[in-house]
């Protein structure tokens, strides 16, 4: 027969020769089994073909089980078999070998005598897993042949009935018990774990003539359908190619299509990255990957298909390279930043009131800084990804000294001068930071000082007895880094880059020369003057800060002095005053300079000159 349909279950199909009459009887036997005879009479193959059945996926997995009972009027028209099982077992006990039970054997008289075989009849490929017991199986029990045409009639084995009902509500019990093999009973079983499984012969004694089968085998088959082998292929997605800003997460993937329902899922990543996949055994996961990655989704559906895909991260790394921190002198101007990219922005800002940069916006503009500030520059990416980084560019407090480093002949009556760069604190000022030693022995000096904050100048004056020309040198040492003096700046203290040392010699003679003006800017009689202009006076030697003040130092219109700020440069040994607010038009003021000493103590001829104003 070929079609057979057990209600929404298919089964396995065989093609027999059987008479008409055994058909009818299978029909009122069997009312709940319906055929589509599509055999020839003489068509004889043991098995056929297997016909599968779309639309039932996985609940439609079935199994067969064929076997001869009787019921109904013996076989016709059956072949004879084409070799001698039943002589070749009639005088063993019913456990000996024999042949898989069909209607072309000759079934011989038997006892309770049988064996069921589980056969998966699957693709290889589709199997797995390991193998079980059959529900619905009486290991114990088997199934016993009947009486054939070549063989008289016989009792099949009272164990065969151990065959339990389908799973389908449609198909009834089958009773292996029967007289007359002439009929076939299809049961429907589910397979176990997709395995062959073997159930043990049933007991029994064999007996009978020529052309009698000892014993009868049940055979059991996968009837996988179409839908167990998936209508559609099983396909995954890992989702489209992602572009993402470092340190940023991105949503990957979806369910799977087709196959066979439920899938499992595995992602993994190269390179591989640690903790970067939030839900490494979901459809769809989150990833924060660190650099450039792809991910490749592996999807499994529960008839083992696989399917896999893959989705790259790019990952845009901006790193705002502002550059290294630095260190320069005052007014030293230093470049910051890095070659700029295409495509990228830059923003530079600092933590001062005046950046004294030379662009805001350029990837490496050139900084001229006064005091020591942190620049901060915040790149931009083409895709909109933004990073920042800061560089710290140290100014250096630096100082200029009376005497200077390797001066032959100091007047021993002259005080010595340290000017520093910028106002230090006076705290960082003591015995432990400023020292006078004789060069060659390295015994003290002693010595008294005064800082004024104004003019950042610290002047010395050793007070010693062993500070006399009689010594051959002496050396003034300021002490710079981290435990040294250090600037008052609140922001970034600046410090001494390393320690200085001054060394000099005192000359045999006094130093008895007055200091006198070398030029002045306006000068004496100017006029058109600019009304923003400072006035800046320029001495022959260096002059005791000390006497540079408002006192000493005025500029008036004869009877109103105006505000304004002093400072001396020790260095260059002069004097500016920087008016507070712009003087008048066309006025005539007058410059007077008194008081004003040098290091030894001498002062300078008082000094009085006008200029006048522009429009």
């Amino acid at each position: 027969m070929d079609g057979l349909q057990t209600g929404a279950t298919g089964v396995r199909l065989q093609c027999l020769r059987l008479v008409p009459s055994s058909w009818d009887c299978w029909t009122r036997t069997h009312p709940g089994i319906s055929f589509d005879w599509t055999c020839t009479p003489d068509y004889y193959q043991r098995i056929m073909k297997t016909r599968r059945f779309p639309g039932l996926g996985a609940a439609g997995r079935r199994l067969v089980v064929v076997v001869l009972v009787g019921g109904c009027s013996s076989l016709t028209n059956a072949p004879s078999v084409s070799h001698d099982g039943g002589r070749e077992a009639a005088t063993h006990d019913g456990t000996g070998p024999g042949e898989s039970v069909s209607y072309s054997d000759g079934a011989g008289n038997q006892k309770d005598s049988g064996s069921a075989v589980l056969v998966d009849a699957r693709p290889a490929e589709v199997g797995d897993d390991t193998a079980a017991p059959a529900p619905g199986l009486d290991a114990a029990g088997g199934f016993g042949g009947a009486a054939g045409k070549d063989g008289g009639g016989g009792t099949a084995g009272q164990t065969g009935d151990a065959l339990l009902a389908s799973p389908d509500a449609n198909m009834p019990a089958v009773d292996g018990r029967a007289s007359q093999p002439d009929s076939l009973v299809v049961v429907d079983v589910a397979l176990v774990n997709d395995r062959p499984v073997s159930v043990p012969d049933g007991p029994g004694e064999g007996a009978g003539s020529d052309k009698n089968t000892p014993k009868g085998d049940v055979e059991i088959v996968d009837t996988a359908r179409p839908a167990d082998v998936a209508s559609t292929p099983l396909t995954v997605n890992a989702g489209p190619d992602q572009t993402i800003c470092d340190g940023s997460s991105a949503t990957i993937g979806s369910s799977a299509q087709g196959g066979t329902r439920p899938y499992a899922y595995a992602w993994s990543a190269t390179p591989s990255c640690r903790n970067c996949i939030t839900a490494p055994t979901s459809a769809q996961t989150d990833v924060v990957p660190s650099a450039t990655t792809t991910f490749t989704v592996t999807a499994h559906d529960s008839l083992g298909a696989v399917a896999t895909d893959s989705v790259t991260v790019t990952v845009v790394d901006v790193t705002a390279v502002s550059g290294p921190d630095v260190s320069v002198d005052p007014t030293a101007p230093v470049s910051l930043g890095t070659p700029a990219l295409p495509g990228y922005t830059y923003a530079w800002t600092c933590d001062r009131p005046t950046c004294a940069l030379s662009s805001l916006t350029t990837a490496q503009p050139t900084a001229n800084p006064t005091l020591s500030t942190k620049y901060t520059v915040t790149v931009t990416s083409p895709e909109g990804c933004v990073a920042s980084g800061s560089t710290m560019v140290w100014v250096n407090l630096s100082v200029s000294t009376t005497p200077k480093d390797g001066e032959p002949a100091y007047p021993k009556s002259a005080s010595l001068l340290v000017q520093f760069s910028a106002g230090v604190l006076a705290s960082s000022i003591s015995s432990d930071t400023v020292m006078l030693n004789e060069a060659l022995s390295g015994n003290s000096v002693a010595f008294k000082y005064t800082y004024d904050p104004s003019l950042n100048a610290l002047v010395i004056t050793p007070t010693g007895a062993n500070y006399n020309p009689a010594v051959a040198q002496y050396q003034l040492t300021l002490v710079g880094g981290a435990t040294g003096i250090v600037s008052n700046d609140p922001v970034w203290p600046q410090r001494l880059s390393d320690d200085v040392w001054v060394l000099f010699t005192l000359a045999t003679t006094s130093d008895l020369t007055v200091p006198t003006v070398v030029s002045s800017n306006p000068a004496s009689l100017s006029t058109g003057v600019a009304t923003n202009a400072s006035v800046v006076v320029t001495y022959s030697e260096t002059l005791d800060p000390t006497t540079v003040t408002a006192a000493n130092f005025a500029v008036s219109t004869g009877v109103t002095n105006v505000t304004g700020a002093l400072s001396y440069d020790a260095k260059a040994s002069t004097i500016t005053f920087l008016p507070a607010a712009p003087l008048a038009t066309l006025t005539t003021y007058i410059v007077r300079v008194s008081g004003i000493k040098d290091l030894s103590g001498s002062t300078a001829n008082m000094m009085t000159w006008t200029f006048t104003t522009g429009k």
